[in-house]
C-alpha cells in the first residue's frame, strides 16, 4: 500500500486529524499512527540497519522505530514539526527520523567496540 492511501477501516483525511490532535496535546492521536505506520517503518529501519551493519547488531530495527516515534511525539509537543501537516509529510518525517536513529546507534556501537570513548594507553 501506498502512503497517501487510506484504508478501507480509515476515512479520508484521518491522518492529517491525528496529526492536527498531536499537535494540540492529544497524546492518544499517537496510537492509530503507530498502527498505521510502526510496521512499515521498522522495515525501513531493518533496510537502513543493514546497509549500515556489518556484524550482530545490538540495536534491532524495532528499537529504531519504536524511537523514531518517540521523537515525533516530543517534537510535536514542542512544537519543532509546524511544516507537518498530512500523510505524506509526517512519512516522510518518520522515514527520515528513522533513518537518523539507524546511523547514530550504528556510529554508537561502532564507537563502543572501539574502547567506548577510552583514551589510548599513554
Amino acid at each position: 500500500m501506498d502512503e497517501s492511501e487510506s484504508t478501507a477501516d480509515e476515512p479520508a483525511g484521518s491522518v492529517t486529524r491525528w496529526i492536527g490532535e498531536l499537535k494540540a496535546g492529544d497524546g492518544k492521536a499517537l496510537q492509530p499512527l503507530w498502527d498505521r505506520y510502526y510496521a512499515r517503518l521498522v522495515e525501513r529501519a531493518r533496510a537502513k540497519l543493514g546497509s549500515l551493519r556489518s556484524a550482530k547488531p545490538v540495536n534491532d530495527e524495532e528499537d529504531v522505530a519504536s524511537s523514531a516515534f518517540h521523537s515525533l511525539y516530543q517534537g510535536l509537543r514542542e512544537g519543532r514539526f509546524p511544516r507537518l501537516e498530512d500523510r505524506d509529510d509526517l512519512w516522510r518525517l518518520l522515514v527520515h527520523l528513522a533513518a537518523c536513529k539507524a546511523v547514530d546507534r550504528h556510529r554508537a556501537e561502532h564507537r563502543r567496540k572501539r574502547g567506548g570513548g577510552k583514551g589510548w594507553p599513554a
